[in-house]
């Protein structure tokens, strides 16, 4: 199933990137899905008028519109799948530093939302559980890319942008991190995951690697 034509977010990219340029503001553009929106973006950062950072989730990274051809609602978002050559030229995009951060686009909905025909479902899927496993499976462990983008795109440089401190190792300092086991594995069974939902294409699917400690201060948000 095709979705709305990658020119549309060409389009609507340029737009509010040229309307920050006006304003003197710095815009973040969000999602971007296509091997359109990616050269938008770029040519944009090459120019050096504007403050534009940008990011990419996992799954558009991943899945494409042929996943869609048996109507699973759990590949329905908004921006939509596109095709394999836009995975490939935004994995380009990351690599290269186009992206300057990996976002989860977490977006759940109820079993009942997502159990509707197609076209009735919301968009959107579930990504706080699956997005770090599903990048060490699928880029870090078959050597496309290293932990050193993932940590980069995915933890420091959002704290950055944020305004928050730089998350700091050191005796004293409060622990914000995390315990990752590369090799261990996960299976995203509605059980295992921790979200309210479940909403996500990688339901049932069993990849490498498994989060096992999350703290935040002195809180153990997590552990297996």
């Amino acid at each position: 199933i095709k979705g709305s034509p990658a020119c549309a977010e060409e389009i609507i990219i340029d737009r509010d990137i040229r309307l920050a340029r006006a304003a003197g503001a710095h815009v973040h553009i969000q999602h971007v899905s296509s091997r359109l929106g990616m050269e938008t973006i770029r040519w944009w950062k090459s120019r050096g008028d504007v403050k534009v950072t940008a990011e990419v989730a996992p799954h558009h990274l991943l899945f494409t519109d042929e996943h869609i051809g048996d109507y699973d609602t759990n590949y329905k978002m908004n921006p939509p799948l596109r095709t394999q050559a836009d995975c490939d030229a935004l994995l380009a995009g990351l690599i290269e530093g186009v992206f300057d951060l990996i976002a989860t686009d977490h977006a759940p909905h109820t079993p009942f939302e997502k159990a509707q025909d197609f076209i009735s479902a919301p968009n959107g899927i579930t990504g706080l559980d699956t997005a770090l496993v599903s990048l060490y499976h699928h880029f870090v462990e078959p050597g496309k890319f290293g932990w050193d983008v993932v940590v980069k795109r995915y933890s420091a440089e959002p704290r950055r942008l944020m305004g928050l401190p730089v998350a700091a190792l050191e005796v004293g300092q409060p622990a914000e991190c995390l315990l990752f086991d590369t090799a261990a594995e996960t299976t995203f069974t509605r059980e295992f995951m921790k979200s309210k939902s479940q909403n996500t294409p990688f339901l049932d699917q069993t990849l490498k690697g498994r989060v096992d400690l999350v703290v935040l201060g002195s809180e153990i948000l997590l552990e297996r």
